[in-house]
């Protein structure tokens, strides 16, 4: 129920499709864990899953290709993390993994997220960090129980406005982006954690719903170019 792809091995307990066309020793049976070295050959067909590996050649490979549109009948998946695989967009039907708690595809090559994660009414954690994204699909009002945020280092100018909707959202992390403005009314009364450093805002105003948040510990704006302070 958990499909890890990092430091050149491949863990999960869900049966792969077509295990026939998987090399023997990547073969993972339903309930059992198997770890295998990611060589040139190694392509997992069914669920054509790609390793996160330091392997340079296979890292080209992986680059070619992108998750299969067969990801949404994994119905009971927890978490999926693709992180620094190269992946260039998202199925459609991965709306449709409604048990989905976490979300990472961190260093990707996404540069848009499908409205469709807006079906992941389990979501806890998105991140989606470093991805090249100009935009963010206007769906985070589907997010009810989400407590984690990550979408540093893209390349987002606004952030949509049904992000006021996080409320029970605990950090949030949009540090180097191009940001002019923030949402007015962000204020999730668990926030404990806001980055906003390293963007393009010039008041601090937008913030002042969240600087009146009990919970809230930690805010940051450094390097920004703000010149309009609140009162």
């Amino acid at each position: 129920k958990c499909l890890v792809c990092t430091e050149g091995r491949l863990l999960c307990e869900v049966c792969l499709n077509e295990p026939e066309r998987v090399a023997a020793e990547t073969l993972v049976l339903g309930g059992g864990v198997a770890e295998a070295t990611v060589s040139d050959e190694y392509l997992v067909t069914g669920l054509s899953f790609f390793a996160n590996v330091e392997d340079e050649v296979f890292q080209r490979k992986a680059a070619q290709f992108d998750l299969p549109t067969t990801l949404d009948s994994l119905v009971e998946l927890k978490e999926l993390n693709v992180s620094h695989c190269g992946f260039r967009s998202l199925p459609a039907g991965i709306g449709a993994l409604t048990a989905l708690h976490t979300l990472d595809v961190r260093h990707s090559r996404l540069q848009t997220l499908p409205a469709e994660i807006g079906g992941l009414c389990s979501l806890l954690a998105l991140r989606v960090a470093h991805c090249g994204l100009a935009v963010l699909p206007d769906v985070f009002g589907s997010f009810t129980v989400m407590t984690s945020l990550e979408v540093q280092g893209n390349h987002l100018a606004s952030l949509p406005g049904s992000i006021v909707a996080l409320e029970k959202l605990r950090t949030l992390d949009v540090s180097s982006n191009q940001l002019y403005s923030f949402p007015a009314g962000f204020a999730p009364p668990a926030i404990e954690v806001v980055d906003v450093s390293h963007n393009r805002l010039r008041k601090l105003s937008d913030f002042e719903a969240l600087l009146a948040v009990p919970a809230l510990r930690q805010f940051v704006a450094s390097h920004n170019q703000i010149a309009e302070f609140p009162v």
